[in-house]
């Protein structure tokens, strides 16, 4: 568990109205759980612009991949899928019913 420290902030009045009206008097949980989640989403969106520089930095060598491999899936598609049609579902297709009557 996580130790506790007393902090002291400053508000202007009105919004310290609308926080305490908001938090139904649990001034420092409503506080904790907004810093919280502001710390989560900082934390996400550093993430999330690594990623992006990440991908940037290697477009070109993913173009390339992509590029040497854009026939691939088709051809396990033509090889190994038969065409729309030349096969349909039979009772025999089905796997074994478990359990039903």
């Amino acid at each position: 568990m996580s130790t506790v420290q007393r902090v002291t902030l400053t508000l202007p009045a009105d919004l310290l109205v609308q926080v305490r009206e908001l938090s139904q008097g649990n001034v420092s949980q409503l506080v904790a759980h907004i810093l919280r989640d502001y710390v989560e989403h900082e934390q996400l969106q550093r993430l999330h612009d690594e990623l992006v520089a990440g991908y940037q930095a290697n477009a070109e060598e993913a173009l390339e991949i992509a590029t040497a491999f854009r026939y691939a899936e088709d051809e396990a598609v033509a090889l190994h899928v038969p065409p729309y049609g030349e096969h349909r579902v039979t009772e025999s297709d089905r796997p074994a019913d478990s359990g039903r009557s």
